[in-house]
């Protein structure tokens, strides 16, 4: 049996475990970077929880979370999915890729729980148990 892991070491390196101190510079890639972090510098694990959501609108939607290439209004992948729910057309940002094969009830509450991970407020984003009991329903 296949079991998909999603993993980032983009940012890892190595430390001396002898270092009596260690950087704890927050870094991060543009379109990942949840709101909290950005005003306060406070990384904590729903700040994850909020990257892992742009990764999932990037699985349905087949696009990058930041492309100053599409039009105004378009280029945050957050605020573009943000709009089109407002608008009641969530059925128009699917990949056609996956949307032509693709059973879009499930497509659509994927979605929804992409969409909680990204909640402004952190304290309202799903914990990970949370987010894997949805994840295993589907």
């Amino acid at each position: 049996r296949f079991e998909a892991r999603l993993a980032d070491f983009g940012l890892a390196r190595l430390i001396n475990p002898f270092n009596t101190h260690v950087t704890t510079d927050l870094v991060g890639t543009l379109g990942y970077i949840p709101p909290e972090y950005v005003q306060a510098s406070v990384a904590t694990y729903k700040g994850d929880i909020y990257s892992f959501g742009v990764v999932l609108l990037e699985l349905l939607t087949g696009k990058r979370p930041m492309d100053i290439c599409r039009p105004k209004g378009c280029r945050n992948l957050v605020e573009w999915i943000g709009g089109m729910i407002e608008e009641k057309r969530e059925s128009e940002v699917f990949d056609p890729f996956i949307k032509d094969g693709g059973d879009e009830r499930e497509m659509v509450r994927v979605l929804e729980i992409a969409w909680g991970c990204l909640n402004e407020n952190p304290k309202l984003r799903p914990s990970i148990e949370e987010l894997s009991s949805w994840l295993e329903t589907l």
